[in-house]
């Protein structure tokens, strides 16, 4: 729990600095860049003064190396790195089309699109994780009336997202569309 919080610190701490470093100073791409930076240091400087002080499984210790235990990181840590690696290289190559379209508006924008998605996504998984283990375990515990409710509740609470998303997604892009012709 505490690393969402940790993660909600850091990205209000980033959206509130990109209003102010792009709206009120008018920083452009240099103030965005920037407001990433401090909320970064802001989720590193949570989780560094947390562990010492409240950590009851996560500990620093002084640094030894041991090959065996990298080992078996690298095989399973390979997935993640292809999945960043492949985010990363999406954003750049998303940022510069933006870039040339629609200037510094238009990464601004892509920017809050990319971050809805994100939420969506978190949520989504969220749910489809949360949802996926109560099928497994509920059905013994309690009638069928009961899990089609559930069911019904699942598909009530996500359709509204799922059909809203496409929508604000299209008016955005409209609204670069827009500027791109100014």
């Amino acid at each position: 729990m505490q690393g969402l919080y940790v993660s909600l610190a850091a990205g209000l701490t980033n959206v509130m600095l990109d209003y102010v470093f792009l709206a009120h100073f008018g920083m452009g791409i240099f103030g965005a860049g920037l407001a990433t930076d401090i909320s970064d240091f802001v989720a590193a400087a949570i989780s560094i003064w947390y562990f010492p002080t409240h950590g009851r499984t996560l500990r620093f210790s002084p640094f030894t190396f041991a090959l065996h235990p990298l080992l078996p990181s690298f095989g399973n840590g390979s997935s993640e790195m292809v999945t960043q690696l492949s985010v990363g290289i999406t954003t750049l190559l998303f940022n510069q089309v933006t870039y040339s379209c629609a200037g510094e508006n238009g990464i601004a924008a892509i920017s809050i699109i990319l971050y809805a998605e994100m939420l969506l996504s978190s949520f989504f998984m969220g749910f489809v994780t949360s949802a996926w283990k109560s099928r497994q375990s509920l059905p013994c515990k309690m009638g069928k009336s009961r899990l089609a409710s559930i069911h019904k509740t699942a598909f009530h609470q996500t359709a509204f997202p799922v059909f809203y998303f496409p929508l604000w997604i299209s008016q955005m892009s409209r609204m670069l569309k827009m500027n791109a012709i100014r």
